[in-house]
């Protein structure tokens, strides 16, 4: 069982947003009480709600991995070849298998 698709499926309040809960204007109930397990998932995603100050600008995405901090298949290449992992990685890419099946391999280890 996935834990968050399923709060999200119990959650009577499915159009509301970060900024309302973090603000205390809504508070999120349940179509039913929540397993422990499931407590547990919220309670970890309302405390790291809770770490994270908002702000009131345009989201920006950053790639973390490379230089200029943009997405490029380059950059994805390098990570995947330069890690701990990259020996397994390596004879993945440079096999020579179709391309989606050296993805999908590469995306389930």
């Amino acid at each position: 069982m996935h834990i968050a698709p399923t709060l999200y499926i119990l959650c009577d309040q499915k159009e509301i947003n970060v900024a309302d809960v973090k603000g205390g204007d809504v508070q999120i109930t349940f179509r039913r009480r929540l397993t422990e397990e499931l407590q547990l998932c919220w309670d970890g995603i309302m405390t790291d709600v809770d770490r994270y100050q908002l702000q009131d600008s345009e989201d920006l995405v950053v790639w973390q991995i490379g230089k200029t901090k943009k997405f490029s298949v380059k950059s994805l290449y390098n990570a995947l070849t330069q890690t701990d992992a990259g020996s397994d990685h390596r004879r993945i890419w440079k096999g020579r298998v179709p391309p989606k099946i050296k993805i999908y391999v590469a995306v389930m280890q």
